[in-house]
């Protein structure tokens, strides 16, 4: 067989993707052909076959439908992890860490450019490890954040065939199918394109979220190190407290999946100076920098403490370990107003235009508060209106209400 897993023993439903991707505190997409790509990684096991699965949910005339599709989200074997190369400076084979990636796809349909054949082109920066020790398993190390490596979408065999049912070469880090399979989609893919245009959000979640309902000593991601593995307590002693807080690290804050270490996966980094609502803290979460403290978010993520301040509480008690807001809380000095972010990934710029990188986003719910208006920037979908924070960067008014 081609395939070691069947199509028919993962039954997934519209809901039951829905439900899912919501869980994980990801955008789900609504309204007719508004494209939901899902792809779902079966486990760490380098198979160099199309043991995973793409999922496109989307509704058609009110319909609630699911294509599923063998596919693969991790890289083959020979030519590619038996041959890791160096990419920014780090040796290993490329493999998309899971996760949301908003608007980071492009669809080229045109037999010109890679592969000949209609595919989708990276197009916004994403996150990857970096295998390196040629063994068949996910390495989850060498951690490289908002790359953009030309990891795209595409067909994995020749026209009309299955070829050998081996990924090899045909991947290096890109996610895709089987010819056969891969052109299932491409006729909904072109109404979309029609409807909505060209540019897709990714999703990469792992089987286990499908069973549910769902360097700097102020960074996290940096203040250990692999080669001295933090011990990570068993369990985790939780407070309810709501509070209110903002990023104080430089560099970003990275939010943990579901777990008060860094030893779960990175969901997205949080910029600086972003404001959070938490629903509580553990004190006993891995110590980083000497603080244990790291807060939960609604989506029951967590990010460390010692990268961020407090300005709020909902309760009367204080904690000796929360920071005074008195010397480190943001200046509010030139604030005209204040927005909720209502995209997850919301993109700050540096002009109010889509021309130039963008320097951090910012997470669904968070409280931005702008300086000035700016009614004549970059036109997105019809709407040209763009704030500026406080911080001097801009975003789209789009995106926040």
């Amino acid at each position: 067989m081609i395939y070691s897993l069947s199509l028919e023993n993962i039954m997934r439903t519209y809901k039951g993707i829905r439900d899912a991707v919501i869980a994980k505190g990801y955008q789900f997409f609504t309204g007719d052909l508004k494209l939901n790509f899902v792809w779902e990684r079966t486990d760490d096991i380098i198979t160099n076959k199309f043991t995973d699965f793409l999922h496109v949910v989307y509704t058609d005339q009110g319909k609630e439908k699911v294509i599923s599709i063998p596919a693969t989200t991790k890289p083959g074997i020979k030519g590619s992890t038996d041959s890791p190369i160096t990419v920014g400076g780090v040796t290993g084979t490329a493999i998309i860490v899971p996760g949301q990636y908003l608007n980071a796809w492009t669809f080229r349909d045109t037999h010109k450019e890679f592969s000949n054949y209609p595919y989708f082109r990276q197009y916004g920066k994403i996150d990857y490890w970096r295998d390196f020790n040629k063994d068949t398993k996910i390495d989850r190390v060498q951690f490289q954040d908002d790359k953009e490596f030309g990891t795209h979408w595409h067909k994995m065999s020749n026209v009309g065939t299955y070829g050998s049912g081996l990924v090899n070469n045909w991947s290096l880090g890109c996610m895709g199918a089987a010819e056969p399979q891969f052109k299932k989609i491409l006729p909904l893919v072109r109404s979309a394109v029609i409807a909505h245009g060209k540019t897709f959000t990714g999703t990469i979640m792992e089987s286990a979220d499908f069973g549910s309902s769902a360097g700097t000593s102020t960074n996290e991601t940096t203040a250990t190190t692999e080669s001295t593995p933090t011990k990570v307590a068993s369990s985790y002693n939780f407070i309810t407290e709501k509070a209110v807080v903002v990023v104080s690290s430089k560099s970003g804050l990275s939010l943990r999946r579901g777990a008060p270490n860094t030893q779960t996966s990175k969901v997205r980094t949080i910029p600086f100076n972003a404001t959070l609502n938490t629903v509580g803290y553990v004190k006993n979460g891995e110590s980083v920098g000497g603080k244990s403290i790291w807060y939960k978010d609604s989506s029951g993520n967590y990010f460390w403490g010692g990268g961020v301040v407090v300005k709020s509480t909902s309760a009367t008690k204080s904690t000796s370990t929360a920071p005074s807001t008195s010397s480190t809380a943001p200046k509010s000095d030139g604030v005209i107003g204040q927005v909720e972010c209502i995209t997850e990934g919301l993109r700050l710029r540096s002009t109010p235009d889509t021309k130039h990188s963008y320097v951090g986003t910012v997470p669904k719910g968070t409280i931005l508060k702008y300086v000035s208006v700016v009614n004549n920037g970059q036109s997105v979908g019809g709407n040209s209106k763009w704030y500026k924070s406080d911080r001097g960067l801009y975003f789209w008014s789009g995106g926040v209400k």
